[in-house]
């Protein structure tokens, strides 16, 4: 929605300009962070694409802010995190909002299904499919594929959150796993294993044979629990035998070829920031109605 877009975008400027001035409450370093230039070239690259190439200049621009948007809040990161205390501030920030979410996916599912905060309604589609505060339930288990890994380790080891905030990733472990299960996301159950299965091979510090045990106890777990859901959840067992029997997607891959199409066309400045919904016409297959 526009509002909530337009307000977290000014707040997140602010912070950022207040990190700039040095004008933070915290004694963190003023240096700046390493690796604080990263996100440069691409920003340079997505305010080309959209002030000279794109189709729509509108839908151009937005998508520049939300990349803006992102970068910011890295850069605020960077500079803020370095802090002990700044960091347990944020873990215990991102876990209440995480149980937060997890108690709108729990409503959605035991009580009201068609329900959205500020007053919207969900689509027929997802009423079987918990979305929390976002509408689309895989954006929900896009913020809880990112926070379970952490909650995890922080559950295990974690020492500078202290003993509370050891009990509170565990209750974030276990009710975000709940919510992630009721998204029926199919995608972010298999983005989580294979992220999961690729962590211990970056563990520079264990040999290769501890590594690849690691990654076939992963693939264990993930077995047992992948097979205890689809015996005993309905609504998992189908989505994923859809995805059998549909051998992945049926509409997604016209979105691909459409995309690789863009790609063969201007394979060197591509079309435009934005601009895939117009250029999408060119490439659209008989009786795909889909925007």
């Amino acid at each position: 929605m526009a509002g909530p877009m337009a307000g977290s975008f000014v707040v997140m400027m602010g912070l950022l300009s207040a990190v700039i001035l040095r004008r933070t409450w915290l004694s963190v370093p003023s240096a700046l962070p390493s690796g604080w230039w990263w996100p440069l070239p691409f920003l340079i690259y997505v305010a080309f694409q959209v002030g000279t190439l794109g189709a729509t200049p509108g839908r151009g621009w937005l998508d520049g802010l939300n990349w803006g948007w992102m970068i910011a809040g890295f850069w605020v990161s960077l500079h803020v995190m370095r802090e002990p205390s700044a960091r347990r501030i944020v873990w215990f920030g991102v876990s209440l909002i995480t149980l937060g979410l997890v108690a709108l996916a729990g409503y959605q599912r035991l009580g009201d299904a068609s329900w959205l905060p500020a007053g919207r309604t969900q689509i027929p589609q997802f009423l079987e499919r918990s979305g929390g505060a976002f509408g689309a339930p895989n954006n929900l288990a896009g913020w809880m594929i990112l926070i379970l890994p952490f909650a995890a380790v922080v559950g295990l080891k974690g020492q500078s959150e202290g003993r509370w905030g050891r009990w509170i990733a565990v209750l974030v472990l276990i009710g975000g796993s709940a919510a992630l299960l009721w998204t029926y996301s199919r995608g972010s159950w298999l983005a989580l294993g294979g992220a999961l299965m690729i962590w211990p091979m970056l563990n520079s510090r264990q040999s290769w044979r501890a590594r690849w045990i690691r990654v076939l106890g992963v693939m264990v777990l993930f077995g047992v629990a992948g097979t205890g859901v689809y015996l005993t959840v309905p609504k998992a067992r189908e989505r994923l035998d859809r995805l059998y029997h549909q051998s992945g997607e049926l509409t997604r891959p016209i979105l691909w070829r459409a995309a690789w199409g863009n790609v063969r066309t201007n394979p060197w400045l591509g079309t435009g920031g934005g601009s895939y919904e117009v250029m999408l016409e060119r490439h659209r297959p008989f009786r795909f109605w889909d925007e």
